[in-house]
């Protein structure tokens, strides 16, 4: 399996940073309706709700990042980083339209969960695919 270049900015290239920036936001969006649900279900206290949003953002970038870093198979930072702003400025997109654009501390918490989520799932995914033997 040949790995994609970073450098060659490639319409196929995109294509795949769009893809798995897609499936970070679905999965943040599963994520947090199946903690609504479980809320709801288990009658949570509703304290424990931000720390399932931060979850929801954690494993949602570490996913994208992760298949992103496996695919592209070299330079996890960049792949990381790339995912995380990318995912972070739609995140804070759909916060400013439902918030009336306030940019708030919380906003700042969550750039900093989505970067390190993303550059550490890129990081494994770059070594899961090192791991390979490409015959």
């Amino acid at each position: 399996m040949v790995k994609d270049s970073l450098n060659g900015g490639s319409k196929n290239t995109i294509k795949k940073y769009l893809l798995f920036l897609f499936l970070s936001i679905f999965l943040i969006f599963f994520l947090l309706a199946l903690f609504s649900v479980i809320t709801l279900l288990f009658d949570i206290d509703n304290k424990v709700i931000p720390f399932f949003s931060v979850l929801s953002l954690c494993v949602g970038s570490l996913a994208g990042a992760f298949l992103s870093g496996k695919t592209f198979g070299s330079k996890a930072l960049i792949v990381g980083g790339i995912n995380g702003v990318l995912l972070y400025v739609l995140i804070t997109i759909t916060a400013a339209i439902i918030n009336g654009g306030k940019i708030t501390l919380s906003s700042l918490f969550n750039l900093l969960i989505i970067l390190l989520s993303s550059v550490i799932g890129a990081i494994f995914g770059v070594n899961s695919a090192n791991k390979r033997k490409i015959k």
